[in-house]
């Protein structure tokens, strides 16, 4: 059986960090369209269908990743697109981003994967996911 190829969207400001995820995550899931600040993400929201969003926290500020997408999922522009963080912030600030997920309006991620995590693992967990959400 052929594998599918989804869409994924990665918000994250640090370069290095998505230059070396990026070509990795498309060997095995598909296009990864990467965008740097919110503003570039929102319009690849606007201009692609998108399977996935994998999102960072810190942006250019702490929580700047977390309240744009806040946003997005008031404004309903997150309805069909699920979110998963890819962050090093439960890390660096001895934070429970696991945990927060389960509060209502906290987070509209559906997933948590610290930045920590390698690449084969990142990219089974997203595969695993993706896959569960086939109708």
């Amino acid at each position: 059986m052929a594998r599918r190829k989804w869409n994924i969207l990665m918000l994250d400001d640090d370069a290095d960090y998505a230059a070396s995820l990026k070509p990795f995550l498309e060997a095995r899931l598909g296009q990864i369209l990467w965008a740097k600040t919110p503003a570039q993400a929102e319009s690849v929201l606007t201009d692609e269908k998108i399977d996935l969003l994998l999102l960072d926290i810190m942006l250019d500020e702490p929580d700047a990743g977390l309240r744009w997408a806040r946003d997005l999922k008031a404004a309903g522009r997150l309805d069909t697109v699920p979110v998963f963080i890819l962050s090093a912030a439960d890390e660096r600030f001895g934070l429970d981003l696991k945990s927060k997920l389960a509060e209502p309006g906290y987070c509209p991620a559906r997933g948590f994967l610290d930045k920590g995590t390698g690449p084969t693992e990142i990219a089974s967990h997203l595969e695993k996911f993706l896959r569960s959400q086939r109708s």
